[in-house]
């Protein structure tokens, strides 16, 4: 690499990978193996043979993976995933909300065969979803004769320990406790929704919510017209790892990623997240073009692009394909109001409250770097944006934030690591400590308080009545088990969601 793009790349305590680094190439493995599965297991021959064809070609361009060498590094790795799974309810559960969903689709994969109509609701429908998440699981419990518990659960820790390691990986020293704080810091890193949804609520002469064991996320249900939420990572993690883990992989990535055949590697890795989460990769293609223009500046020989003319020719062609599949029967609301957006723009006041409350973090961490670093100011317009265009249901405008939300609290959580750990003289300066520690004061309540949530089982909400949006059906409900198949699944959430997962006419890629 040229000593000029080591410097360009480096930023407070991060630097490039060396050429030896593996995590990223396993990153792009994780995410490419239902690459693999989806197109052989639901599309017309015609078409899945050509797909796996050439993503085998793209995943052996970019090279494969070594294996790991046993490391204190990769031991934290592992101790972060651990976590996250326990917080999430494995081995024994419960589980929230949403997770009535995941093993239902679960569940539905491992019993029925893929390509076929099932019965649903009494009449025959066929899946029609973004199951990137759920395929190798579904695949090795079908194939093992097993529940779905086990392979759900080694395939998101997987995912997880890959996210704490490209995190980790860029750090310039090796001591060991840079990248536990490191972790940690990201995992605290979310909006003040927990201090700002308080203060509303004070004035509003509602009862205040406590800071531990609330899901604070829809703070701001009261304050403007349409539902607005983010997540922070770690209700990321916990609540829709089926979309959060591919995300922030292919978030990290374009940011982190500079080892041999990175934008080749990360070219591929948006193929593979349309079939992850569609939401996600409308967030991540800013960056990627940010990631693109980048990779013009420096001076690359033929080989390298036609390394990238393969990986992105696959991605291309595996996108369309999911879209078109994605694309039949779409549900209504699952798209942003456009249309909405002059007539926000007037009202500014209604809406500027929100994107501070939860940019807040990385405004009091980053500051002057925010405008200096185009990743972090592209994210942070993305989020800015977003709200103006939110439609009656939160879930877009959630899940398309998915990657600017994890690159900036990844990009706060580096600088911040670096402000409490470093003992260069004048790398840190008083304000950046000051900041630092103010910005997790304000921030790190809600992080610690959806901990506490997913220990109690939302315990608390229950205590809230029913007009209040903390009093919500799904902050107080949790999925009992893994067993859950999608009769039971529509009976505990509402026959509603029925247009979200299954369409009544086979999608017209789907083999006979």
């Amino acid at each position: 690499m040229p000593a000029v793009e080591q410097v360009i790349l480096k930023f407070d305590g991060v630097a490039a990978p060396s050429a030896g680094s593996y995590t990223f190439s396993w990153a792009a493995l994780f995410l490419a193996v239902p690459m693999l599965i989806f197109p052989l297991g639901f599309l017309r021959w015609e078409l899945a043979v050509p797909l796996v064809t050439l993503t085998l070609t793209a995943l052996a361009k970019v090279g494969l993976p070594s294996i790991p060498r046993p490391s204190k590094r990769l031991l934290v790795a592992l101790g972060f995933s651990a976590v996250i799974l326990l917080l999430m309810g494995f081995p024994s559960g419960p589980y929230a909300w949403d997770w009535i969903k995941h093993w239902a689709i679960l569940d539905t994969l491992i019993v029925n065969d893929w390509h076929e109509a099932i019965s649903v609701n009494g009449r025959p429908a066929f899946l029609r979803f973004y199951v990137g998440a759920y395929l190798a699981p579904a695949l090795a419990a079908k194939a093992l004769g097993v529940s779905a518990l086990w392979p759900t659960l080694l395939w998101f820790g997987a995912g997880v320990a890959l996210i704490a390691g490209c995190l980790t990986e860029t750090l310039i020293d090796r001591k060991l406790h840079r990248p536990i704080v490191l972790l940690a810091l990201f995992v605290l890193m979310a909006g003040a929704d927990a201090v700002a949804g308080n203060v509303i609520r004070h004035f509003l002469g509602m009862p205040y919510a406590d800071m531990w064991g609330i899901h604070h996320e829809g703070w701001a249900a009261t304050t403007t017209g349409p539902p607005l939420q983010y997540s922070s990572p770690l209700a990321m993690l916990l609540w829709v790892p089926h979309q959060a883990i591919a995300t922030m992989l292919v978030t990290f990535l374009i940011l982190l990623d500079r080892s041999p055949h990175s934008f080749a590697r990360c070219s591929l890795a948006m193929g593979a997240l349309s079939i992850w989460s569609p939401y996600g990769l409308i967030g991540a293609i800013p960056l990627f073009g940010i990631r693109f223009i980048e990779e013009l500046r420096f001076a690359r020989d033929a080989t390298h692009w036609r390394v990238v003319f393969v990986t992105s020719a696959c991605a291309a062609l595996f996108a369309g394909s999911v879209a078109l599949v994605l694309s039949e029967g779409l549900p209504p609301g699952a798209s942003l109001c456009l249309t909405c957006v002059p007539a926000r723009i007037a009202e500014p006041w209604r809406y500027i409250l929100f994107p501070v409350v939860e940019l807040v973090g990385p405004l009091l961490i980053l500051r002057g770097r925010l405008f200096r670093d185009p990743y972090a100011l592209g994210s942070a317009l993305i989020l800015v944006c977003l709200p103006l265009a939110a439609a009656d249901l939160a879930d877009p405008v959630m899940r398309i934030s998915l990657g600017p939300i994890s690159l900036l609290m990844a990009k706060s959580a580096l600088v911040a690591t670096n402000a409490l750990t470093s003992r260069a003289i004048g790398q840190v300066t008083l304000l950046d400590s000051i900041a630092t520690v103010a910005a997790i004061a304000l921030v790190a309540p809600t992080a610690v308080s959806e901990a506490g949530y997913h220990i109690e089982n939302g315990v608390r909400h229950r205590s809230f009545t029913r007009s209040d949006y903390l009093g919500a059906k799904l902050y107080g409900t949790f999925a009992p088990s893994h067993r859950i198949d999608i009769t039971q699944f529509f009976k505990m959430c509402g026959t509603e969601w029925e247009s979200q997962y299954f369409v009544d006419r086979r999608p017209g890629l789907y083999r006979e």
